[in-house]
């Protein structure tokens, strides 16, 4: 359980869900390793828009834009587990 940083109902509408996930510490707030979101990612539309047929990506150290853009890329379920996974564990996956 000590991996388990959020699990059950979410609304990232809500401020309170808001407040819970920027709190959590998802991404790493080291300068030198960002996560990448595509720049032109609308969250409320669920759409991206391509430039000359190529979606520009862009660093964040933002939690909440980071949350947001892998929530909308799993369908914006209502009930979510959010954990950490080690490298170690995606190279022995089995997908």
């Amino acid at each position: 359980m000590d991996n388990i940083y959020m699990y059950g109902d979410i609304n990232p509408d809500n401020d309170d869900d808001l407040d819970m996930i920027f709190n959590q510490e998802l991404i790493d707030s080291n300068e030198d390793t960002p996560c990448f979101v595509p720049s032109s990612f609308d969250y409320d539309k669920a759409e991206i828009i391509a430039i000359d047929n190529i979606v520009k990506r862009s660093p964040t150290w933002k939690p909440i834009k980071w949350f947001k853009w892998n929530y909308t890329l799993i369908g914006k379920p209502s009930k979510v587990v959010c954990c950490k996974v080690t490298t170690n564990i995606l190279a022995n996956c089995n997908v």
